[in-house]
């Protein structure tokens, strides 16, 4: 299987605007982006923020995101679903920024950025692809609401290899 780890700054062109990420050397098959920070007030974070998204193509896409802000009067913080490739959220659930993914391409992928603010963020990427790499899905379920085990339907095959990204909330969101 062909992997491929990087990173890249983030688009700060006014929506909608497209970026091109290359040097992958291959076509990836599934795509995992994710990226996060803090704000810091001195020597102690205050605040932070944190985004995963995994694609397998443009309509099989989701994204999660998280924010908050501490030492404030109130604090607060911000949750965030979105069938995207990355959503970028603030406190007070303000939405940053978001990405589709357009295309992979034989040396990368294609985001397009369909909200997007002035901060050139790092993000980093994990890019799967190669003949071994048969079948990668994304699949959105709902939580269990009590204990137990739950049967995640839908998939249409058997997978070597699962990943969750939950933002501790139980139900469909």
């Amino acid at each position: 299987m062909l992997t491929a780890v990087g990173s890249f700054y983030k688009s700060t062109g006014v929506a909608p605007v497209s970026q091109v990420v290359t040097g992958i050397g291959f076509t990836p098959k599934a795509l995992i982006l994710w990226m996060g920070g803090g704000k810091v007030s001195g020597t102690f974070a205050n605040g932070f923020f944190s985004s995963i998204g995994m694609s397998t193509s443009a309509s099989d896409t989701w994204s999660t995101a998280s924010a908050g802000e501490h030492d404030v009067g109130t604090s607060n913080s911000s949750r965030r679903i979105a069938q995207k490739a990355l959503t970028v959220i603030g406190p007070s659930e303000s939405l940053k920024a978001e990405c589709d993914l357009t295309s992979f391409n034989s040396d990368g992928f294609t985001l397009n950025w369909t909200t997007n603010d002035s901060n050139a963020n790092i993000i980093h990427y994990l890019a799967l692809g190669g003949e071994q790499l048969t079948n990668a899905k994304v699949v959105r379920w709902t939580t269990p609401t009590a204990t137990g085990n739950k049967a995640v339907t839908g998939v249409g095959f058997v997978p070597d290899f699962v990943l969750h990204s939950v933002l501790g909330f139980s139900g469909t969101p």
